[in-house]
């Protein structure tokens, strides 16, 4: 008999008939203890986790390839699946119409079994896709961590601009933005948000998608939030990437870190990803850094108060992501503890507040109410340490009748069992007699052969061992189905319980994204305070001048892991006589370490922290624009000098009166006479612009642009001090008045190692 087409039978049609509903995901198929891929699926599954490709009916002129992955491993395998760029559908078996899983995220499988084994001639495994993964999808902590946020963004081009949604389905954040371009409800006017009407498009989009992915699930999404403009400091991605703000460019041998892992002391998930945020858009308005700026002072200036702080936020977990999974009806027990738990504590945290000043701390801690109601409902309704929803370990005594009656019948039975050992060894007098039960006999009592002779009538043998016999009594037989039926209730009400529970607490899911707002905020303070006292660091004087002063500020990366005593500097910018600075000195003399620190310096001021200096004094900045350094975009063809110039143009074109401009070697990847020609050009139009007179911070090579201070009056050039005796040069890294005198580009070359001869030739040709 000819064996059946591979592609032809019921488990690959119901496959592909999953494919055909999504064919841009891969689909994972749960067959018994694995997520089984077919065809082009598996091929791109095995490519992308490096497992065996193997094929299905062996042989066959069309068998079908094949791979898969354990059940127990997904929740390793399925973020490299998503890392890779893959969407993932993932099929899951059905138990009486529920998941595997039904009260567990999918990721992490809790190993629950179907009752029908496999797919064969009785018949075809019930599935269903269960779980749509994409990376802006994602809520599993498993497969999120903690350290940043995940947004889904949407685009939304209109005239004159683009509007933009984002969402975190994890938090529930949903946030929706418009800027100028180039020359779910059915509205959402009620949530101040009228103007935006490009967002709007963008917003719907967002919910749509979210729709599809969660399969008619409930979403968790707050009222969309604005994003006025003017409100943060704008810093592109390459000003994000050059100050290290959040990853560092140094090698993965060096010791550096970026300046987020330097001042991240925070104590909680969510306060690590409010951290984040905050440096990575800064505030643009006077009123809310200063109000910022005076919880950290407060926090600074005590240190047992903030020692306090810190020790009542200690242990927190992620109550946002958590609240977040109890809106999405995804949370597990150990999510409804943390929430427990997390409410308990609240009250001293309200309570240390009641000890500060009014005014930052009123806002910073606006919405640290102690949703007693939510936290008594959790008290009632939760054993102290929960176990799996379904196996009698979560629901507590007293919630519940029907649940307590079922417990206590289920308890009865199970007493019975455990005391009938004792009870028929002195029936029987047989002292070895034994009360067992295995997963295909169930209950049993166990004799040894050798005492058979004398085991009671009323015992019906069920199993002959090599050295024992294995019996059953009528009355043991009834209490087994007792507990087997009692089990079946009991797993069925804690299942429903928990559900009405998540969807009782759902109630409270807007108070609690408030309370994990607030705790979040004051971790973050807390952390910057921390850092401040133990940098030593300034509080900076902010207004809406157009003034930057710095007195012997550091980098405070360099400070932390260079190699020697960091050397602090001035910088004295403004929109008057000190606009346009030009700095000259050699490499490795530390001009981008300067340019950066003044950067990092501006940045810290306006998200409310204290800085790496004496003192500052600081007119606010609109944004911050840098360039400095460059490389081959080989991905879109462009050379070192065409980055150079589209990161220039960019900055020409965006940067306003109260932007910060920070430029070093402008015009040196092309030809002496062009650059040289480009960087004059470019600094006379940042000096000479009506819509662009920057306070700017210019360094170069070009020791011909050090003349512009002749013609352009608010031009002034400073230079990185140089130390010359004997023929010997040192680099003093301290900035002065003045233009530098040379590069000392062979200096340099000697300490690289050069050769000898290579570095005679080069002094006599200079």
């Amino acid at each position: 008999m000819a064996r059946q087409n591979p592609k032809q039978t019921p488990m690959m049609r119901q496959y592909l008939a999953f494919k055909e509903r999504y064919p841009d995901h891969l689909l994972l198929m749960r067959m018994g203890d694995f997520y089984e891929s077919f065809g082009e699926d598996a091929r791109r599954v095995a490519e992308t986790l490096d497992i065996a490709l193997t094929t299905r009916d062996r042989g066959h002129p069309d068998a079908v390839p094949l791979a898969g992955i354990p059940h127990h491993a997904l929740g390793s395998y399925l973020p490299r699946l998503l890392a890779a760029g893959h969407h993932v559908a993932l099929a899951e078996q059905l138990v009486e119409g529920d998941p595997l899983d039904a009260t567990s995220s999918p990721a992490i499988s809790s190993g629950a079994q179907t009752k029908k084994r496999g797919d064969g001639p009785t018949g075809l495994v019930e599935r269903e896709i269960v779980r749509l993964y994409s990376p802006g999808t994602l809520y599993e902590e498993e497969l999120l961590g903690g350290a940043r946020s995940s947004y889904l963004a949407a685009l939304a081009e209109g005239r004159g601009g683009y509007g933009v949604a984002l969402a975190d389905l994890s938090t529930g954040e949903f946030l929706l933005a418009e800027f100028a371009g180039p020359g779910g409800v059915t509205t959402l006017e009620g949530f101040g948000v009228e103007g935006y009407k490009m967002a709007q498009r963008a917003a719907a989009a967002v919910v749509a998608y979210l729709e599809e992915t969660q399969l008619g699930g409930p979403l968790n999404l707050r009222p969309p939030r604005p994003i006025e403009r003017g409100a943060f400091l704008r810093l592109d991605r390459a000003t994000v990437d050059t100050l290290e703000l959040v990853t560092s460019s140094a090698d993965r041998s060096s010791s550096r870190r970026s300046l987020l892992e330097l001042v991240d002391l925070t104590l909680t998930p969510m306060g690590r990803r409010l951290l984040r945020g905050w440096l990575v858009a800064p505030l643009a308005r006077l009123e809310p850094i200063l109000e910022r700026q005076a919880a950290t002072a407060d926090l600074v200036g005590d240190a047992d108060a903030r020692a306090d702080l810190r020790e009542r936020l200690s242990g927190l977990g992620d109550l946002e992501r958590a609240a977040g999974r109890v809106a999405l009806r995804k949370a597990a027990p150990r999510d409804l503890v943390l929430i427990r738990d997390t409410l308990g504590r609240v009250p001293t945290l309200a309570e240390w507040l009641k000890g500060r000043k009014e005014g930052a701390w009123t806002t910073l801690g606006q919405g640290l109410e102690e949703l007693s109601h939510a936290g008594e409902l959790l008290k009632r309704a939760l054993v102290e340490e929960p176990g799996q929803v379904g196996s009698g370990g979560v629901i507590a005594p007293g919630w519940d009748p029907d649940f307590d009656r079922a417990n206590e019948e289920l308890e009865e039975a199970e007493r019975w069992i455990r005391g009938l050992q004792e009870k028929e060894r002195g029936r029987t007098g047989i002292g070895s007699l034994k009360v067992g039960f295995n997963k295909v006999f169930g209950y049993f009592i166990e004799v040894q052969r050798s005492k058979a002779d004398r085991v009671p009538e009323d015992y019906l043998r069920k199993q002959t061992l090599v050295a024992a016999e294995r019996y059953i009594t009528p009355e043991l037989k009834e209490k087994e189905a007792v507990i087997v039926r009692g089990r079946e209730r009991l797993a069925g009400l804690e299942t429903h319980l928990y559900r009405r529970l998540l969807e009782e607490l759902d109630c409270w899911t807007a108070e609690l994204a408030e309370l994990s707002g607030a705790l979040a905020r004051l971790d973050v303070v807390a952390s910057l305070a921390e850092t401040a006292a133990r940098g030593g660091w300034c509080r900076p004087e902010l207004d809406l001048s157009r003034d930057l002063e710095l007195v012997e500020a550091r980098h405070p990366l360099v400070e932390r892991h260079g190699r020697g005593p960091f050397v602090p500097n001035d910088c004295r910018l403004s929109g008057g006589d000190r606009q346009l600075m030009l700095l000259t000195g050699p490499n490795m003399a530390g001009k981008s370490t300067y340019l950066r620190q003044v950067g990092l310096a501006v940045i810290l001021a306006q998200t409310g922290s204290f800085v790496p200096a004496r003192a500052m004094r600081l007119g606010l900045v609109d944004a911050v624009f840098t360039r400095v350094g460059a490389a081959d975009d080989i991905a879109r063809g462009l050379s070192t000098f065409m980055v150079e110039m589209t990161e220039t143009a960019r900055i020409l074109n965006c940067a306003t009166p109260r932007s910060l401009l920070l430029l070093d070697e402008v015009g040196r990847g092309t030809s002496t006479t062009d650059g040289v020609a480009i960087a004059w050009a470019v600094a006379e139009h940042l000096h000479d612009s009506r819509e662009l007179a920057a306070r700017t911070v210019f360094a170069t090579h070009y020791h011909e642009l050090t003349r512009l201070v002749e013609v352009l009056p608010r031009a002034f050039n400073m230079q990185m001090a140089v130390s010359e005796s004997g023929g010997e040069v040192r680099f003093l890294h301290r900035v002065e008045e003045g233009a530098a005198r040379s590069s000392y580009g062979v200096h340099v070359a000697r300490l690289a190692g050069l050769p000898k001869g290579v570095i005679r030739r080069a002094r006599a040709l200079l």
